[in-house]
């Protein structure tokens, strides 16, 4: 940081201070937890009209966050330098938010690891993903709406044992509509197929030159292998 004066907080000028505030807006904007780290944690919530601030800052490096159960934050932190003068947060603007969550597992209730799983839905500027986990678990956080989840998992190929293992689920997708709490209990089953797989390769030669042929598409059919 370069070094040049400035008005502080209120502090000596061997040592200034300095002030961070900003303003969360949107639903419900008054008694966010605004949580404040770098150089220790601090907290407080929002005013009224959605304000905040810290003051008897040093300079530095510094995270915002804003948080309270069942709401969405835009940014949901950010990075704030304070550098010999008063700084000001982008605005935080909140919005209503709920859980979404299920399981992915086979028809013996052995969870499914490693699923992708799509949210999509008209309100959304792009699809969300999440992954199941150990257990087949996978939640979401998202704003009231009509959304569809999809699982899928890419197919394994094993060179050593020649198998190719793919998986589909049942129902392949499931419409949700979140309104105003969390839903739970969007289910997935499992089935894994593995069959046997082998590599072919070759070339294409065009006439009796032998050149390749880089761009003629390639359609295997009819192969015994």
């Amino acid at each position: 940081m370069s070094c040049g004066g400035g008005a502080g907080g209120g502090s000596s000028s061997a040592n200034p201070t300095y002030t961070l505030s900003g303003t969360v807006t949107g639903t419900d904007p008054q008694g966010i937890l605004i949580t404040l780290s770098g150089g220790g944690t601090r907290t407080t919530t929002t005013g009224a009209g959605g304000a905040y601030g810290f003051s008897g800052l040093a300079n530095g490096y510094y995270m915002v966050t804003a948080s309270r159960a069942n709401y969405r934050f835009t940014p949901a932190s950010q990075n704030i330098a304070i550098n010999y003068a008063n700084a000001v947060a982008a605005n935080v603007v909140s919005e209503n938010a709920y859980g979404l969550s299920g399981n992915v597992a086979d028809g013996s209730a052995v969870g499914t690891a490693g699923v992708t799983m799509t949210l999509s839905g008209p309100g959304l500027a792009s699809s969300l993903t999440a992954t199941t986990d150990g257990s087949g678990n996978y939640t979401y956080s998202a704003v009231p709406g009509d959304y569809t989840v999809t699982p899928g998992k890419n197919s394994i190929y094993d060179a050593v044992l020649h198998t190719l293992t793919t998986y589909s689920f049942a129902p392949s997708s499931r419409p949700v509509t979140i309104s105003s709490a969390d839903i739970t209990g969007v289910n997935f089953v499992t089935t894994v197929t593995t069959t046997n797989a082998y590599n072919v390769s070759g070339k294409i030669i065009q006439g009796t030159a032998g050149a390749f042929v880089t761009t003629a598409p390639f359609i295997l059919q009819g192969v015994t292998v």
